[in-house]
């Protein structure tokens, strides 16, 4: 069956031939529009005759432009079929194999009086299937001859609809799906933060909190605002996005050992650890932290953008790799809505607030967790810091939420507490060197590639293991992240790549990394970046250079410690 229905897509009716027993085409000069169709499209099948007449078409178009003289080269002729007509079998035949059509239903059809083409194509679904005719048109239509008294022309062919191969909707589409295909997610804080003027974002299926303007502020001032206030005194963040998992049972940590490469035999309750999660394949998956609410009770905190991969690989691991383990897992992301308080005033806050518990450095250290009551209200509050700064992380209810932002906003105006949104936690997180998914934690990369080799265990097995021992994935050269810092103090262009050179005249050279995050830094009134450079570590002080083709800019760039600000923890651990 030629593939010939571009030609009918455009209003060119086929012509059967007997040579081929097939719908051709018709050459230029017999039909409406340019189009010539060559070798197979129009029933020229053996290799020889399809390259003379491809040679014999290219120069007719080339003189049709004047850009070669006529040569009058000799059109092939269309081969003969390699078979002229078939068999009838004693038993049941089939015509078209994805609808299960058969030779009796063709029959049928016509006894029932739907011997139109386009009748007997939907009483019996020939051609209906996702080739759309292609491998059963011709049999189809052999058939109709052989049992009717029509020929060929009066038959003719059905409709050939575009597109020539199935296309999804959702390729159609993009990702331009607006809100009706995807539900919007909105965290228990949302009106609380409309109130205070946010301006909101998508994050994943999340609405999120973005910046916060004061009238006739630029979102430029705002970021800078808001994270000056974070280090010099108190802000409060969102961060019930984050994917919550509450795993019970005598062997969860059994479980969670197996699944994460850190060694966390030691934690103790109250405690909690950040961790790291490998692919089978070696590759790192996603970060996060685990702490210890009881004996055998563990809180497991996923990144956003991963949180329903990583539950379901858990699941997927407590049902199917490890169903003899004694392990209950409860997801309650959309139980606990979660407030950060983030700044040097961070603990009096705290204090402020009542709490029912010790939050003196020595009771409530970092990495610890503790369960009681604000003013009355349930929660359970995480020293842990995405910021680099004093922080710590408020649970409560969701249903509480709205009370819990009122009262950390009214006592924080002591200390001017400022709420802020992701494009300041992305400056506090690059400030830090801290990783996010979706730039450093790519899909591509080892947790030496991360400078996070050393959580590595040693002492245990655990997924992924294995393979990331593989000799690729520990060999010299490989790319490590790195921070950078623009010489001259300019904007460092994004989605520039590494280079040890200049660009040359043909605008090229030699890629050794790339970047994944720029932005200036308050705090540092400075142009940082971080990225990935080919032996990165080695490399601390050296001058690269960064090309970025979309910006059309080449800078020079300082290599540095991915750890911009605060590099010993002096600040979260206050």
């Amino acid at each position: 069956m030629p593939t010939a229905h571009i030609f009918a897509q455009m209003g060119e009716k086929l012509t059967f031939h007997a040579e081929t027993q097939s719908f051709l085409p018709s050459l230029p000069e017999q039909s409406q529009h340019y189009i010539d169709p060559v070798g197979g499209a129009r029933g020229v099948l053996y290799m020889d005759a399809c390259l003379a007449d491809g040679k014999a078409s290219a120069h007719d178009a080339m003189a049709d432009f004047n850009m070669h003289k006529h040569l009058d080269l000799p059109r092939p002729a269309v081969s003969p079929a390699p078979i002229q007509g078939f068999e009838r079998g004693k038993g049941k035949a089939f015509i078209d194999f994805q609808n299960d059509v058969t030779t009796a239903d063709i029959a049928l059809a016509q006894r029932e009086g739907y011997g139109h083409i386009e009748l007997t194509k939907r009483y019996t679904t020939l051609g209906m299937g996702t080739d759309q005719g292609k491998t059963s048109w011709t049999n189809g239509l052999l058939e109709m001859l052989s049992i009717s008294d029509m020929k060929a022309a009066e038959i003719g062919h059905t409709t050939y609809r575009p597109p020539y191969s199935p296309v999804s909707i959702g390729a159609l589409v993009g990702t331009e799906t607006g809100q009706q295909m995807t539900p919007i997610r909105r965290t228990p804080f949302h009106k609380g933060f409309a109130d205070l003027g946010c301006v909101f974002q998508t994050s994943g299926d999340w609405l999120y909190s973005r910046y916060f303007p004061q009238p006739d502020e630029t979102m430029t001032a705002a970021i800078k605002r808001e994270a000056l206030a974070v280090r010099n005194s108190l802000g409060c963040v969102d961060m019930s996005t984050l994917g919550k998992i509450d795993i019970y049972g005598a062997d969860a940590m059994l479980f969670l050992s197996r699944l994460y490469c850190n060694n966390f035999a030691t934690l103790k309750i109250g405690q909690l650890r950040y961790v790291l999660m490998l692919r089978e394949d070696g590759y790192v998956l996603d970060d996060g932290t685990i702490s210890r609410l009881g004996e055998n009770h563990f809180h497991l905190t996923i990144t956003t953008a991963n949180a329903g991969k990583v539950w379901q690989y858990l699941k997927k691991a407590a049902m199917v790799d490890w169903p003899e383990l004694d392990v209950t897992l409860t997801s309650v992301s959309d139980q606990w809505a979660s407030l950060a308080i983030t700044g040097p005033y961070a603990r009096d806050l705290l204090s402020a607030l009542k709490p029912d518990f010790d939050v003196l450095p020595a009771g409530l250290p970092f990495a610890s967790v503790r369960i009681g009551h604000l003013y009355g209200y349930p929660v359970r509050v995480f020293g842990v810091s995405f910021s680099g700064e004093l922080s710590y992380e408020i649970n409560t209810p969701s249903g509480y939420a709205d009370a819990l932002l009122s009262m950390v906003m009214e006592h924080g105006k002591a200390w001017n507490i400022t709420p802020y949104g992701l494009e300041t936690l992305d400056v506090l997180r690059i400030e830090k060197g801290h990783l996010s998914i979706g730039t450093e934690i790519d899909g591509r990369r080892t947790a030496d590639d991360l400078g996070l080799g050393k959580m590595l265990s040693r002492k245990k097995d655990f997924v992924g293991r294995a393979l990331s021992q593989r000799p690729a994935m520990i060999a010299e050269g490989r790319q490590q992240l790195i921070g950078l810092i623009s010489e001259q103090n300019e904007p460092i262009p994004h989605a520039a790549h590494l280079s040890d050179t200049e660009l040359d005249q043909n605008g090229c050279a030699e890629s050794l990394g790339f970047l994944t995050a720029a932005i200036y830094s308050p705090v540092m009134d400075h142009y940082i970046a971080l990225g990935f450079l080919k032996n990165g570590r080695q490399r601390i002080g050296d001058t690269v250079w960064a090309h970025s083709p979309i910006a059309g800019q080449s800078i020079r760039l300082k290599v540095t410690s991915s750890c911009f600000y605060d590099p010993e923890g002096v600040r979260y651990r206050a």
